[in-house]
């Protein structure tokens, strides 16, 4: 059905490419990231390259879980798509990251990861390679982790003519040149024409009541914790709730342009 969260098959995906795969965060189909562990965390893996590993995820770290010191190969990026999530150097140095926080994590960096809230924390996370896990005893001497809490963002107009218009916070990467990893903010009431990007691109939403689909009569509602998967070329649309701002983490693979698709779809498409 339409709101089966799992792509189509090899066989269709042709037909069903205009079709963004979005999915509500209530309907994610988690795995246990580690099978030997079911009760603990657990990923929806959103888009992967098989031939560099490299994958984008949102990943669920149950409340009070504490992974200890440990390393990964690869470089990763991540949004926090709810409070209580601690990133750190090392145990008991850090405060609880609010909504909205990113961090960048250098890979083969001892880091811990703590989840200090009653209730799940729910992440995005955007690695450069394939995951693996090596648990450490030494911190870093001088970490070159980044973290960022929400307050401290620094936003900026994606166009600067358009000083009312969508902002971003860069994470990682050159929207303008290449692959990059952000967060982008819509004004409340803010609505796409139809259109395409050239790359591939996932995505997952921090606040607000977020509206996407292929065309003005499909759209699909995701709040925090929806998260989409879209193929380059996929036609699509955005509307951002009247209520408040939408926030969501988008990683491309790609640089970031746009072309508008022409659409008959009826009078609700013209305006």
């Amino acid at each position: 059905g339409g709101d089966n969260p799992k792509a189509a098959s090899t066989e269709d995906v042709s037909a069903k490419k205009a079709v963004p795969a979005s999915v509500e965060f209530a309907n994610i189909p988690w795995k246990p990231s580690n099978p030997n562990a079911p009760q603990g965390v657990m990923v929806h893996v959103l888009s992967r390259n098989a031939e560099t590993g490299a994958f984008n995820a949102i990943v669920k770290i149950p409340a009070g879980f504490k992974i200890p010191l440990h390393t990964h190969s690869a470089s990763f990026n991540a949004v926090t798509l709810n409070h209580g999530m601690v990133h750190a150097a090392q145990t008991g140095t850090d405060k609880p990251l609010p909504k909205g926080s990113m961090w960048k994590q250098p890979g083969d960096e001892p880091h811990v990861d703590e989840c200090h809230s009653d209730t799940d924390c729910i992440i995005m996370v955007f690695f450069d390679g394939a995951i693996d896990t090596h648990m450490v005893t030494t911190p870093s001497a001088s970490p070159g982790m980044v973290v960022t809490r929400a307050e401290d963002i620094l936003w900026k107009p994606v166009r600067p003519d358009m000083e009312n218009g969508p902002r971003i916070a860069v994470l990682d990467g050159n929207p303008k040149e290449s692959a990059f990893a952000a967060l982008i903010e819509f004004p409340a009431g803010m609505t796409t024409s139809v259109h395409t990007h050239s790359a591939n691109f996932v995505g997952g939403i921090v606040s607000g009541t977020h509206h996407r689909g292929s065309a003005p009569d499909r759209l699909m509602t995701l709040t925090n914790g929806g998260v989409w998967s879209e193929k380059s070329g996929a036609p699509h649309m955005e509307k951002c709730g009247d209520e408040e701002a939408c926030v969501f983490a988008v990683q491309m693979d790609g640089a970031l342009d746009q072309e508008k698709v022409e659409i008959s779809a009826g009078p609700q498409a013209s305006n």
